[in-house]
């Protein structure tokens, strides 16, 4: 085995489940691979992309599936951002396949679809319903452009906006079956605000040009550098259809738009006082010496507010109303008499003792139970049946 040649690569893979897979690389891609790099690989039914984090030539024990295609020469990620992402998964309980598709580029950078072929046992089914069936079955018309090359799954939506149900049926069957694509985009077809068109120093050999596209160019080489295409559009017509087919024959280049941070205005840095400046001793010396560290604030003694010892009382009126309160729900209902009703039962009942009777206070702000029975008096002198 020659250096730098391995014959296996544990991939991480974004999916709930936090372990590496191991993929068997083919012989195309055995001196190509490195640590830190995304590789296409198929995961069940489904191709996704990974981040290769171990090349080694270790057998597993299990049978291990060929890896598809390796998306980068070079490594995205360094050894930094793979200890980054290790611990941020470590710290946060989260699958590491995860964290890293996050520090990966942008899902806006990427084109996700699904693409849809036939099966060994498709293809034979393809010939026998051809001959059988009749023309205008959506099942044939499937079978019929899928069996020449596998095709999108928007474009089948497009040339058959009523072959949902037949697709869903053939992948039931076995006769179809689905595979998840994900390419970067173009960015020729990115928004004109978004990009950026410079003339090109190398120009190919002369070819025919129509009239927006020599506009386009005779103004470049009037004003060289790099304009924004937006703004083209204003002085030259057609200055976006010009400049993507000028950039597809070689005479222009078009670069994505650099994204502008507004970091708000300049502060002015303020003088810190002694406790500030000696928390801030201690951040900067953690950050230099790149370690993780905690840090606990610690106070002066002269500016530590004391405790109060003292119980803060509630109002009388307060506790009256609790009292009254949970003598109401210890104390069953009381039962009226029988040969009184409902009305004359109204009245106050006869015990020797005042009742409480709700007064305001002098101050006005709330009200006070008084006077307070005693405990003989609190018992409702209704007759019990």
């Amino acid at each position: 085995m020659p250096e730098g040649s391995y014959q296996y690569c544990d991939v991480s893979l974004p999916v709930p489940v936090d372990q590496l897979f191991t993929y068997s690389l083919p012989e195309t891609l055995r001196h190509r691979v490195q640590i830190g790099s995304r590789l296409m690989v198929p995961f069940g039914p489904r191709k996704l992309t990974g981040v290769i984090l171990r090349c080694h030539d270790d057998r597993p024990d299990v049978a291990t599936r060929d890896a598809l295609r390796l998306i980068d020469s070079a490594p995205v990620l360094d050894g930094e951002l793979l200890a980054l992402g290790r611990w941020i998964a470590g710290y946060y309980c989260a699958p590491l396949g995860d964290v890293l598709r996050g520090m990966l580029p942008l899902a806006s950078e990427m084109r996700q679809g699904k693409i849809w072929s036939l099966t060994d046992a498709g293809r034979d089914a393809a010939r026998q319903l051809l001959l059988d069936s009749a023309e205008d079955d959506l099942v044939v018309k499937v079978l019929r452009m899928l069996e020449k090359r596998p095709l999108s799954a928007s474009y089948l939506a497009k040339a058959l906006p009523l072959a949902d149900k037949a697709v869903k049926s053939l992948e039931r069957k076995g006769f179809i079956v689905v595979e998840q694509v994900q390419t970067e985009r173009d960015p020729l077809r990115a928004p004109s605000d978004r990009l950026r068109v410079e003339l090109n120093t190398t120009p190919p050999a002369e070819t025919k040009l129509n009239k927006p596209e020599r506009e386009l160019r005779a103004f470049l080489e009037l004003h060289p550098g790099s304009h924004n295409l937006k703004e083209l559009e204003a002085t030259v017509r057609n200055a976006s259809l010009a400049a993507r087919s000028l950039a597809r024959k070689g005479f222009v280049s078009l670069k994505p738009e650099a994204m502008e941070i507004d970091a708000g205005p300049v502060r002015v840095r303020h003088a810190l006082n002694p406790a500030q400046q000696a928390a801030y001793d201690q951040i900067a010396a953690a950050i230099a010496s790149q370690r993780f560290q905690r840090f606990s604030s610690t106070a002066s003694p002269d500016r530590v507010r004391p405790r109060s010892t003292s119980t803060v009382s509630r109002p009388p009126w307060r506790k009256a109303a609790a009292r009254c309160c949970w003598f109401r729900r210890s104390r069953s209902p009381p039962r009226w008499p029988a040969n009184s009703s409902r009305d004359s039962a109204t009245a106050s009942p006869s015990s020797t003792a005042p009742s409480p009777t709700w007064s305001a206070p002098s101050s006005g702000a709330a009200y006070a139970l008084e006077p307070r029975p005693s405990w003989s008096a609190r018992a409702p002198a209704f007759s019990r049946r």
